[in-house]
């Protein structure tokens, strides 16, 4: 993301719907795969009537016990396409400035 960030600044191109679309999926996914442990830990003591008196409590002393790292894969596989398509976008317009400028 600091990557795009610096990007953006250096170019002065905006961002695309397909672009803004992979960025904000893949981060949605990566705040997924972080949560998905907790979600499952919590619909696996659904009876428990103690641990849900305090979930807020609870969720600040968790201790994620698995990663689903594949989750977390394809948030990054998002985020890499979407600054992929900008590099390739802005750096293919710039190309063909300069082969304008050739033939003036």
């Amino acid at each position: 993301m600091i990557g795009i960030a610096l990007m953006l600044i250096a170019k002065q191109i905006p961002l695309n719907w397909r672009e803004w679309t992979l960025f904000i999926l893949g981060s949605f996914i990566s705040i997924l795969s972080f949560t998905v442990d907790f979600v499952t830990y919590l619909t696996e003591n659904e009876g428990n009537t103690e641990l849900y008196k305090d979930v807020g409590a609870l969720s600040l002393t968790y201790v994620p016990t698995d990663f689903d790292w594949w989750i977390f894969c394809i948030a990054v596989g998002c985020i890499v396409a979407g600054i992929l398509s900008y590099y390739v976008r802005t750096a293919t317009k710039k190309r063909k400035l300069e082969r304008m400028h050739l033939f003036i």
